[in-house]
């Protein structure tokens, strides 16, 4: 991810938070990868929990919406590619990474 970003030298996809709690929904590598660069802001989007599909990358587990915001904001997050999280399309962008420092 880091890689990546510093190839281009820009962020092309923003973080997907949940706009009551701002629990992370989507982009938990990418924000630890900003932490590691010393970036003092990434580019985000708001979302209403509601108005997002929630299901399931594995059969054995099909969380609720009040699991993932508990967890997200506990910092006990479920183990990777267990949400999926379908949001509505949005069109990407690339911010120059200069401007995140």
């Amino acid at each position: 991810m880091i890689a990546l970003i510093l190839e281009k030298q820009a962020w092309t996809q923003p973080i997907c938070v949940e706009r009551d709690t701002l629990a992370v929904l989507d982009g938990h590598h990418r924000l630890m990868a900003a932490m590691q660069l010393g970036l003092t802001r990434v580019p985000v989007r708001l979302y209403d929990y509601a108005a997002v599909q929630l299901s399931s990358w594995r059969a054995d587990v099909m969380p609720t919406r009040e699991e993932v915001l508990g967890r997200g904001l506990s910092g006990s997050l479920f183990p990777p590619k267990t949400t999926r999280h379908i949001f509505a399309h949005e069109e990407r962008s690339e911010i120059a990474l200069r401007s995140l420092v």
